[in-house]
């Protein structure tokens, strides 16, 4: 395991276990979606949180700038925490593995459904039914555009992937025709 991914994977189970003591499981959680949300669509923000130019004094002030008074004691802490120990380049991975840790003790299974155009909810539905009885957990079912699918879907559960596009279809059509 990288040393990144250790790293975030103990802050996370501590935080999960601090917020578990404090009964505030579902706060840090939208806390970390929160943080995750800004990461991933402020390019801005992440860069000054991995630039080692910039002092870890500024990163803490501009991380309670935007979250003070918004997000739990326990995440701001955190962050806080983080700015000390030179290690805030990991808060999305940290906030990521969060949210995983949370849907492992919830029971919780993340799926993603693939398809050339949106869906109607029956079709939502009979997905999260078909992950719902493979996992026997929760579904929290992710639902993706890819307009080069032609037609029909993907459901990717983790590692498992079911294809049943059209395009794929048609890529063994041609590999048959080939070898005929």
């Amino acid at each position: 395991m990288a040393l990144s991914a250790r790293i975030s994977n103990r802050y996370a189970k501590a935080l999960v276990s601090l917020a578990a003591d404090k009964s505030e499981l579902e706060k840090v959680k939208a806390d970390m979606e929160s943080f995750i949300s800004v990461s991933k669509s402020n390019r801005e923000f992440e860069l000054m949180l991995n630039s080692p130019v910039i002092p870890q004094e500024k990163k803490a002030s501009v991380l309670h700038a935007i979250y003070g008074g918004k997000v739990s004691e326990i995440s701001l802490s955190l962050f806080k925490l983080l700015a000390e120990k030179k290690r805030e380049p990991y808060l999305t991975s940290i906030a990521e593995q969060y949210i995983l840790e949370y849907n492992k003790i919830n029971n919780i299974q993340v799926a993603t459904l693939f398809t050339a155009v949106s869906v109607s909810d029956s079709i939502k539905n009979s997905a999260t039914a078909l992950v719902e009885k493979a996992t026997g957990k929760k579904v929290i079912l992710n639902e993706k555009i890819r307009e080069n699918l032609i037609g029909g879907y993907i459901l990717r559960v983790d590692d498992v992937q079911l294809d049943a596009s059209i395009k794929s279809q048609l890529n063994k059509l041609s590999i048959k025709f080939k070898n005929a």
